[in-house]
């Protein structure tokens, strides 16, 4: 039998979620709506991804990435960012 690691993922946020929540003193119904709706952006956020990864290039990712680490590496040059 084959397991899923993303069922096991799911299992152990869920529980640790749960946990702080109750750490916390949430109630069960304050935290149904924000967990629903965290879940929802999740994955619309994984399948837009995932969508655009089957349809183009990494070539646009690659550039920005590129200009963003040199600009960053300027900055902590300049002690702007440490």
């Amino acid at each position: 039998m084959i397991m899923d690691p993303f069922l096991i993922l799911k299992a152990a946020i869920l529980g640790v979620g749960g946990l702080t929540a109750k750490k916390l003193g949430l109630k069960l119904p304050e935290t149904v709506l924000p967990i629903a709706v965290a879940t929802l952006a999740a994955w619309f956020s994984v399948v837009l991804l995932l969508r655009y990864v089957q349809t183009r290039d990494f070539v646009p990712f690659a550039w920005y990435r590129i200009v963003l680490g040199g600009a960053l590496l300027a900055l902590m040059a300049l002690n702007i960012v440490k």
